[in-house]
């Protein structure tokens, strides 16, 4: 009885951490006791079957972007040989693979993910087999290295239709459909994107669904349909607000950064970029906290504002220094490289140019290896270096001779442009020399003629620009409000959804800490410690100022709702006001017990309280009368 108990402790103890894990960003040593928690839960099972269930734990903490490490994969690994489990093997080596790849580190995950594939083609697993080389696809993608991803899920679309693997096809065609939209094939990319959501609302697999709308709102952007990319974003937001997916979420809100940018709402866009940043912190996810950065540097570059996108663009770097990412690293060189281009800070752009090719001589990506190449071009040319500048200028001549093409079509296109300039002052003189030798009454009639048609053209002119520019105000006046309207509701269901997060976070933690002191009460004293000391862990696991950010969200949501309340009612204590404020948010009693940590008979009699205070009528109900004011 008392190993059952234990397990069931370790079990709670683990999901409890998980969930902080995906709430806070945690430490390392927290992240060993996830570990030692997971081998305490699958302890009471051997051989094959413990394999098979750590594998299942694995894939749970994958999903929620948990970081699996060498040496909790070394200790599985070890378990899986003394057992000869090849297929826990070739399943482990999967989820290590897809670890990696979700933390954008492609070349260690594509190691892992060819093992998997391997010893998945020789145990005659197919579906594993598949699910590898749709991540060895998406990788190739992530890489820029589109020819690669495309070869590989090309023969994947028809391989997986023609064994009717549901899933797998619906996975192979959200990739390709990445993969077109990479390469500027937006027509296909949205039909793709179409056919792939078709299946995941079927299943009902919101958490796809939300990555599959993000994705075909991109698309839409690309295509110039900002309205339809607006209203995919808002439907990838309800589906991951849905599943508390707070990866793709932060992922969504540097699309619609993007996608506010190019609406010319500027304000909303880096309101959107700083929203990622937010919740990529809280995912302790630092990779995308850079890119959200990268991407605020961009928007500061193309408002002019030099001095803000290169603060922005060092943090970013800053942040991938700091985790070893080279990946961002060498996209950060060529950011602040092209930055102090546009400066004419020659010397510095060079030297980040040269970081930035050393940098791609190990990731060989022929996206950056151009604007590398044009860029030491241009830097040595404006330090008056032409030796060097011509060298430059010649190799991306053999990178690229479409460039080449281009310069000629653009000479082509001036000469023409120059020939038909010459034409029109040809006409221009010949029409001048026939109104000098025209009569002066002719004269007359000509230049009356032509003063009427130019008064008329211009109070025509003028009219329609009248009439145009108030209806562009009326146009942007609209979007602003609506806009406006967006990010109020969107507030309002966020807040939602962290106070129902928060209280399921505090719930399970007072479920493990209850059993916790139960099994205490059972063991010796040095049990009775070690479960003491881990209670205390879990308390200090959630950040002391977690209410005080929440009340602050809520009062940017609903402004002066607390005022409002107190000019009403002056009556009511702070607690009483505590709990107006979550009863209006529709939270169950349950729920406003577990947040304030109360219980649901202390809740109730507030409730009581409250509605004593307010005056209200037996019929009357206190949730509605609150959401009036």
């Amino acid at each position: 009885m008392q190993k059952i108990q234990n397990s069931t402790a370790y079990r709670l103890i683990f999901i409890t951490l998980i969930c902080l894990h995906s709430a806070f960003s945690l430490k390392a040593n927290e992240s060993t006791q996830i570990s030692d928690s997971l081998f305490a839960i699958t302890a009471d099972y051997s051989g094959k079957v413990r394999i098979d269930s750590l594998n299942e734990h694995l894939a749970a903490l994958v999903h929620m972007n948990f970081k699996l490490d060498s040496a909790l994969y070394q200790k599985v690994y070890d378990l899986a040989v003394l057992s000869d489990h090849q297929e826990g093997i070739a399943r482990l080596n999967y989820m290590m693979g897809l670890s990696f790849y979700n933390q954008s580190m492609f070349r260690p995950a594509m190691d892992y993910l060819d093992q998997s594939l391997i010893m998945a083609n020789e145990l005659g697993n197919k579906q594993l087999a598949v699910r590898s080389k749709i991540v060895i696809a998406e990788s190739f993608l992530s890489e820029g290295k589109n020819q690669e991803a495309l070869n590989i899920l090309l023969v994947l679309k028809e391989d997986t239709k023609e064994n009717n693997m549901d899933l797998e096809y619906a996975s192979t065609v959200n990739s390709l459909a990445s993969v077109y939209s990479n390469t500027f094939a937006q027509d296909k990319a949205v039909t793709l994107y179409l056919e792939a959501l078709s299946y995941f609302e079927s299943v009902e697999d919101y958490k796809t669904m939300g990555v599959v709308y993000n994705n075909l709102g991109t698309s839409n952007m690309q295509l110039g349909n900002n309205v339809q990319a607006l209203q995919n974003m808002k439907e990838a937001e309800v589906n991951s607000l849905k599943v508390n997916d707070f990866k793709n979420l932060a992922n969504l809100y540097i699309g619609m950064g993007i996608l506010y940018n190019h609406m010319d709402s500027i304000e909303l866009s880096v309101a959107h970029y700083k929203k990622s940043i937010e919740y990529n912190l809280l995912t302790g996810n630092k990779i995308e906290v850079a890119r959200a950065y990268t991407n605020l540097g961009n928007l500061f570059k193309e408002q002019n504002d030099f001095d803000k996108a290169l603060v922005h663009f060092q943090e970013s770097m800053n942040i991938c220094e700091e985790i070893g990412l080279d990946y961002g690293i060498l996209i950060n060189h060529i950011n602040l490289a092209a930055l102090y281009l546009e400066k004419e800070d020659f010397e510095k752009a060079l030297e980040h140019y040269l970081m930035a090719e050393q940098l791609n001589e190990i990731f060989q990506i022929d996206n950056f290896t151009l604007p590398i190449l044009v860029g030491k071009y241009r830097c040595y040319h404006g330090l008056g270096d032409y030796k060097n500048a011509f060298y430059y200028s010649r190799k991306t001549f053999e990178l690229n001779d479409s460039i080449n093409k281009l310069e000629q079509q653009e000479r082509i296109v001036e000469l023409q442009l120059q020939y038909e300039a010459a034409k029109d002052e040809a006409k221009m003189l010949e029409l001048e020399q026939k109104v000098l030798t025209q009569t002066s009454t002719e004269r007359l009639y000509v230049i009356v003629g032509l003063a009427i048609a130019i008064l008329l053209g211009g109070i025509n002119f003028y009219s329609v620009s009248r009439k145009r520019k108030a209806a562009f105000l009326q146009k942007q006046a609209e979007i602003q409000l609506e806009n406006t309207k967006l990010e109020l509701e969107f507030k309002k269901r966020e807040l939602v959804s962290n106070a129902l997060y928060l209280s399921n976070v505090y719930e399970t933690i007072g479920k493990a800490e209850h059993q916790i002191k139960t099994i205490a009460q059972a063991g010796d004293r040095k049990q009775k410690e070690e479960l003491k000391s881990l209670g205390k862990t879990l308390k200090k696991l959630v950040p002391s100022k977690t209410w005080e950010e929440f009340e602050t969200r809520f009062e940017q949501v609903h402004t002066d709702f607390s005022k409002e309340l107190l000019q009403r009612h002056p009556n009511l204590s702070p607690s009483e006001l505590r709990v107006c404020s979550l009863l209006k948010l529709s939270l169950s009693t349950k729920e406003i017990a577990n947040l304030t940590q109360r219980s649901v008979r202390t809740i109730d009699n507030t409730r009581f309280s409250i509605r004593k205070k307010l005056n209200l009528e037996s019929e009357e109900n206190l949730v509605t009368y609150l959401t009036s004011v």
